[in-house]
């Protein structure tokens, strides 16, 4: 399955989604986002727990780092 449909898969829950669905739909979106990077060669890195903080991911671009952080609403 490919990022596009991994994505579609994790946008909205269920009526009856259990308060995990929220935490695992976050880290699916790591794996979404590190895919969709890779396609686009991007030379993604692995998200990290920085203190009181978690980022999904960071990719270089024209020599510069960049981090990736999202806000999903539940």
């Amino acid at each position: 399955m490919d990022f596009r449909e991994q994505y579609k898969k994790w946008l909205e829950p269920t009526d009856d989604a259990p308060p995990t669905w929220y935490r695992k739909r976050g880290y699916a979106f790591e794996e979404i986002l590190k895919s969709c990077l890779e396609h686009e060669q991007l030379d993604p890195r692995a998200s990290y727990k920085a203190e009181g903080e978690q980022i999904e991911g960071s990719f270089f671009l024209d020599g510069s780092v960049f981090l990736a952080e999202t806000f999903l609403p539940h």
